[in-house]
């Protein structure tokens, strides 16, 4: 893991307990990010979110089956603590191995944080 990978994942590590607050703040953001979302992602269907921080743009799509996948032990806790339904992995969006199939697979406020996008896409 590169140095600054390393400073982003303690990064939010260090802020996961407080990004409910972080949240609010900007709510209207968020609540229209999950408004697209749930336009494009029908609810009942298998989905993967990459980055997925607390968990709450997977929650809002009310998948079938939803797991989440991020970096941050930290924000996976959160995520795990306020969605129990769902599957929260530790991973890294730049080495994801998956031979699974999903109906969806969303990439929310991640990419500018990425080293090499074409990796997490591929």
């Amino acid at each position: 893991m590169s140095l600054a990978k390393a400073e982003l994942k303690k990064f939010f590590d260090d802020v996961a307990e407080k990004r409910d607050s972080w949240k609010a703040r900007s709510r209207h953001y968020h609540s229209t990010l999950k408004k697209i979302a749930r336009f494009y992602v029908p609810e009942d269907d298998r989905v993967l979110e990459v980055g997925c921080g607390t968990g709450d743009l997977l929650a809002a799509v009310k998948p079938r089956e939803g797991i989440g996948i991020d970096f941050s032990k930290a924000m996976l806790q959160v995520a795990k603590q306020k969605y129990s339904e769902f599957e929260f992995i530790y991973g890294d969006a730049e080495d994801l191995r998956f031979d699974e199939k999903f109906d969806y697979i969303l990439f929310s406020d991640l990419v500018g944080y990425l080293e090499d996008v074409q990796k997490a896409v591929s």
